[in-house]
């Protein structure tokens, strides 16, 4: 059997502010296999994000155990952190993070300069992540002058080019109408069911978390429920 993508055991995590203790995360084991689709849900303030963010090399655990495709996570130093998420990890955020007076293609393009991938196949890659998430016609049009459905899409094109391991969704559809909101989901379960991405996703809304397999619901630091999700809702037709 395969190793999982991830593997968590007894993971904590508490800030310090002086001789000041918020513990946040207290004792998470989870295990997420290459390919799922796994929605985190959970109220505000119930630790989901901040599990995201370890997931994703942006903060580190305080205690516990967190390999990454079999690699100790605890044991990476801060240049290793940026390496694994740069090339292992694409993110996709509620704000959707985009240099608002640049073209689509170019926030597409971004981050294959910091890899220092040639320009003509930056290019490329750019326009086949566009086309899979069905906003190639949008290509040379300035950020800031498209809707914020569009956007989104284009911040999931952002987070494909460099093919990662994982997709990690903030809250995707927080800033989106229903409308928007729903053909982003339907292009995340396209990710999912036909290339075989894994993806996670934090969301506090029931409506998000039933496009994914699988829902895992975290309050006060702790996971509550693991459970496949039986209610699986299906995305329209989103080009």
């Amino acid at each position: 059997m395969s190793e999982p993508l991830f593997s968590l055991k007894g993971l904590v995590k508490t800030y310090q502010n002086g001789e000041v203790n918020t513990p946040v995360l207290q004792g998470v084991d989870l295990k997420v296999e290459k390919g799922e689709f796994v929605a985190l849900m959970g109220p505000s303030g119930s630790g989901k994000s901040t599990l995201m963010h370890i997931l994703g090399f942006l903060d580190r655990l305080t205690s516990g155990s967190y390999l990454f495709s079999g690699r100790d996570v605890s044991q990476m130093t801060d240049d290793d952190l940026a390496h694994e998420r740069s090339r292992e990890v694409g993110f996709v955020f509620q704000s959707f993070n985009l240099l608002a007076k640049s073209t689509v293609i170019e926030n597409v393009m971004l981050p294959m300069l910091y890899a220092k991938v040639p320009k003509k196949e930056r290019e490329e890659r750019a326009m086949n992540a566009l086309r899979a998430v069905g906003i190639e016609h949008r290509a040379n049009y300035v950020s800031n002058t498209i809707s914020g459905g569009e956007k989104q899409r284009v911040a999931i094109a952002r987070a494909l080019v460099n093919s990662p391991s994982v997709i990690f969704a903030d809250e995707p559809t927080g800033n989106l109408d229903t409308k928007s909101g729903e053909a982003v989901l339907a292009i995340f379960q396209d990710l999912h069911e036909k290339q075989g991405r894994t993806i996670v996703m934090v969301t506090h809304e029931l409506e998000a978390a039933e496009f994914a397999d699988r829902i895992v619901r975290i309050r006060d630091g702790v996971i509550e429920s693991d459970e496949k999700n039986l209610n699986k809702r299906r995305g329209g037709y989103y080009k």
